[in-house]
């Protein structure tokens, strides 16, 4: 139970492929999953540097006939809130406007098993009505049955974010480096609410995965959204994602539209098996 209060693309393959992977981009239906992502960044106060970031990826959906940002909430690090700038595109133009958040929701006291649990990360930007799909040129993802669900054990995935060390932000130029890495699902973690997920790249053009926090996990084969990442990182061989299970994203998304503070719900974790 908790409370509410311009780059090429880097890849990141699997070493050992898997029917389906590499097809996965020409047989996505759409909306287009990569579509959807945003750099998360803020504004200053500074004139010299009127954008700033500590990196994060935020991404844009559609819920019971509402709109919304989803990201990780550590992304906001001392920035506010109302700091938020959400572009229109993936890849901003020039003119370009910045969406108009209505305000962020995310679960900030937990109760019972979600005590210590990376739940409070999970992190809802509302846009004001008038924000329309439109707005976004029609890359706004659809989280509903046809388009969302748990992963299944040993399901291949796409993480679609931005890489933070190769973006750079020289005054009011923002050049952002996106990034398409490929992992396999692993189970649940030790946390309740979290997923994790592995790789092994043979030669990646990458050291880390700063700027990921808030990317969107999609099933390489069908397209569905599975989660959201949380943190990422690498022991020297293996490369591992933590991500929140798009179940408990839903559950959150729920309570928003129906205008409840909290949500009580009880969860199934079936054991991990290979």
């Amino acid at each position: 139970m908790f409370r509410f209060g311009g780059k090429k693309e880097p890849e990141g393959r699997l070493q050992e492929k898997t029917a389906g992977v590499d097809g996965a981009s020409q047989t996505m239906a759409t909306p287009d999953p990569s579509a959807c992502i945003r750099a998360v960044f803020f504004a200053t106060e500074f004139e010299e540097h009127p954008y700033a970031t500590h990196g994060g990826t935020l991404f844009v959906t559609s819920f019971g006939g509402m709109l919304f940002g989803i990201t990780a909430r550590h992304v906001f690090g001392e920035f506010p809130p109302e700091a938020l700038l959400v572009t229109q595109e993936k890849r901003a133009q020039k003119g370009s406007r910045f969406a108009k958040v209505r305000g962020v929701r995310y679960p900030s006291a937990p109760r019972g098993d979600a005590i210590d649990t990376d739940i409070i990360d999970l992190c809802v930007v509302e846009f004001a009505p008038d924000v329309t799909d439109d707005f976004f040129h029609h890359t706004v993802f659809p989280v509903d049955n046809d388009h969302a669900g748990t992963a299944r054990l040993g399901e291949d995935l796409i993480v679609y974010g931005m890489l933070k060390d190769a973006s750079v932000i020289d005054g009011p130029d923002i050049s952002i480096s996106w990034c398409r890495l490929e992992f396999r699902d692993r189970g649940p973690s030790a946390d309740p609410f979290l997923r994790q997920a592995h790789a092994g790249y043979a030669s990646p053009e990458f050291t880390n995965l700063t700027g990921i926090s808030g990317a969107p996990v999609f099933s390489a084969n069908t397209g569905k959204l599975r989660g959201m990442v949380v943190r990422g990182g690498t022991d020297g061989k293996l490369w591992t994602i933590h991500y929140i299970d798009v179940f408990d994203i839903i559950v959150l998304l729920e309570a928003v539209v129906a205008g409840h503070d909290a949500a009580d719900y009880a969860k199934s974790i079936p054991p991990t098996r290979f």
